[in-house]
């Protein structure tokens, strides 16, 4: 028994069909483009790390950073010094807080146009997490932090072995105090050095005349004398990695990874998204050029500003909006404030470009 044909419904169904097919092609050309933006920014990644690497700017900081954290660990090690003969003296604590603060101070004002005077990898992965570094130069950067500390344990260690009796400064936890306790003093520790870096390097907040490295300086003096008595104030732990590797001390050695980064990492978040005094989205012309209007990007090193601008609101690779937070690939940085005023120089091609990843005045 046959059924009736009506044109209507078959017309119906027929446009329906259609649609299905045509929605079907629009939505895989949609997810095609997406993938094709994915894959641009993929490779802008790429060439924007290659390019990082083959500039001076990068191995001039990784050398700094190397070189503060081996003076550091010199000279804060070195004030744990029992001489023998010598008797040690009471006020030792201070002594040794007195090292540190100035130390530090010292280091950081050397070492500030160069590579940001992170010396402490708690510091370094706290501007990393906050994209004002570039996953590269981050890990870089604590690479040699950690040679650095080991090379100053070793430097001290080699002076003084012949009429040293001590542990190379090696921090321990205080008997008073259980482990876990000297974890959440040495997190909280690290929580006001962190957080006073960012603070003192924010340019919305420093004062005209003023130098950061005195602001720092005075964290790390406050804190290792609080600390001092219980974990041995390290807050660093290349710092701490440098004595427990040349003198085999390894006794609860993870509180000094764990506080320290934990504590950055909570005292960088809580700047970035509570105290940051100037955080508003970038603009389009903010985002894609640099402070001289020549931010475009060129040749090997990525793909053109237009297109990075297109991924960012397409894929919103790397989560949430863009903001300040948000290190852009594209920008040049000045790390020496004199070649911002002298814009007649040229700079050499392994110079160029100064840092891609850069933000701001403090970032490096």
């Amino acid at each position: 028994m046959g059924s009736s044909y009506n044109p209507e419904v078959f017309e119906s169904q027929l446009s329906a069909l259609l649609a299905k097919l045509e929605n079907g092609d629009l939505e895989n050309r949609q997810q095609l483009q997406q993938l094709h933006l994915q894959h641009q920014h993929v490779r802008c990644g790429v060439s924007t790390m290659l390019a990082e690497v083959r500039t001076l700017d990068l191995w001039r900081a990784v050398i700094g950073e190397c070189l503060a954290t081996v003076f550091y660990v010199l000279l804060v090690c070195g004030a744990y010094s029992p001489w023998v003969g010598q008797p040690t003296p009471p006020e030792r604590h201070l002594v040794i807080s007195m090292v540190a603060g100035l130390a530090m101070t010292v280091l950081v004002h050397c070492f500030l146009q160069v590579s940001g005077g992170h010396v402490n990898p708690a510091v370094t992965l706290s501007m990393a997490a906050m994209r004002r570094v570039s996953p590269l130069r981050a890990v870089m950067f604590v690479l040699a932090q950690l040679g650095g500390g080991i090379a100053g344990a070793a430097l001290l260690f080699g002076a003084t072995s012949s009429g040293y009796s001590g542990d190379l400064g090696a921090t321990t936890i205080s008997r008073v105090i259980s482990v876990g306790q000297g974890f959440g003093v040495e997190f909280l520790l690290s929580f006001v050095v962190v957080l006073a870096y960012f603070s003192a390097m924010c340019p919305h907040k420093r004062i005209a005349g003023s130098d950061p490295s005195i602001i720092i300086g005075m964290a790390y003096l406050a804190t290792t004398l609080v600390g001092l008595p219980l974990t041995g104030a390290s807050m660093n732990p290349a710092r701490s990695l440098g004595p427990a590797f040349v003198m085999n001390t390894w006794d609860s050695h993870w509180v000094y990874w764990a506080g320290p980064i934990l504590g950055g990492l909570t005292a960088g978040f809580i700047h970035e998204f509570i105290f940051n005094p100037k955080r508003s989205p970038l603009s389009r012309n903010q985002s894609t050029e640099g402070e001289e209007g020549g931010g475009d990007c060129t040749g090997d090193v990525g793909v053109c500003a237009e297109e990075v601008e297109e991924l960012r609101h397409a894929t919103n690779v790397g989560g949430g909006p863009a903001g300040p937070a948000q290190y852009n690939p594209l920008r040049r940085h000045h790390n020496n404030r004199a070649n911002r005023r002298n814009t007649n120089q040229t700079p050499s091609e392994i110079y160029t470009p100064d840092n891609i990843y850069g933000y701001d005045d403090y970032i490096y």
